[in-house]
C-alpha cells in the first residue's frame, strides 16, 4: 500500500488517510471496489464480506473491504494470467497451421503446374 500513497501523491491525486477500522456504508464499499452497490450486498448476504447492522442500514469495515478486494484480486489476477497463456497457445498454433496449410498450397500448387507449360 505504501507504494500506491506515493504514486498518488506523485500524479497529484487526492490522498485519503482512514484508518483500518472505519465503517462504510454499501454505497461507499462499491465505490471503493468499482461494483454496484446491489453487487455488494449480494456479498454482504452470501457472507463473503462481514458487516454489521445499525438498525436497517448495513455497514461494512474498511479492513474487510481490503481483505476481499486484495483476496478477489490475487484470483482474478491468476484467472487473466491462465487465460492470457490459453490465448497465446491457441495464437501458437493457428499460426503454425496457418502456415503449414500455406506451405501445402504452394506445393500442391506447384505439382499441379509441374507437367503443363506455360505458352
Amino acid at each position: 500500500m505504501p507504494g500506491h500513497f506515493r504514486l498518488s501523491l506523485i500524479l497529484g491525486k487526492g490522498v485519503s488517510v482512514v484508518t483500518e477500522d472505519a465503517e462504510m456504508t454499501t454505497q461507499q464499499a462499491a465505490d471503493f471496489l468499482h461494483v454496484s452497490r446491489p453487487y455488494v450486498v449480494k456479498l454482504l448476504n452470501q457472507g463473503k464480506i462481514p458487516y454489521c447492522k445499525i438498525g436497517v442500514r448495513r455497514r461494512i469495515r474498511l479492513e474487510d473491504v481490503l481483505h476481499y478486494r486484495d483476496d478477489t484480486g490475487d484470483a482474478a489476477s491468476q484467472a487473466l494470467d491462465e487465460l492470457t497463456a490459453e490465448n497465446r497457445t491457441r495464437t501458437q498454433a493457428k499460426a503454425i497451421d496457418g502456415r503449414t496449410g500455406y506451405y501445402t498450397s504452394l506445393l500442391n500448387n506447384r505439382e499441379s503446374f509441374s507437367g503443363k507449360r506455360l505458352t
